[in-house]
């Protein structure tokens, strides 16, 4: 997925604005793991491409809880290290941020149909 690309593509594109967004932990981990198990089927049943790609990112094809809460965690550090302050915006949208936010970082205005 793109995200485990943001190094590239500020290096393509070094005047980009980044946009982190992020929710507590345990929703995402509930949420991550969802989608391991049940809507992409189980990863011993993923095509040869997910699975090198699950390998890249959690060193598995399986990764645990500990292993994903891990990677997340180092992930946003590793965006918030490497992104100057004033090109990135952290979201956090299950927690309340909304338009106005991500309007004020961009320079518009609130859509007025939303």
């Amino acid at each position: 997925p793109v995200v485990d690309f943001y190094n590239e593509i500020l290096l393509s594109y070094p005047n980009a604005r980044v946009i982190l967004t992020i929710r507590k932990l345990e929703s995402w981990l509930k949420s991550q793991q969802k989608f391991y198990c049940c809507y992409a089927g189980g990863c011993k049943n993923w095509l040869e491409p997910w699975r090198r790609g699950s390998n890249i990112v959690f060193g598995t094809e399986c990764p645990s809880p500990t292993q994903a809460v891990k990677r997340y965690t180092l992930h946003n550090r590793a965006v918030v290290d490497a992104v100057p302050a004033d090109r990135l915006l952290v979201m956090d949208i299950p927690g309340g941020d909304g338009w106005g936010k991500l309007c004020s970082f961009l320079g518009l205005s609130i859509p007025s149909n939303m």
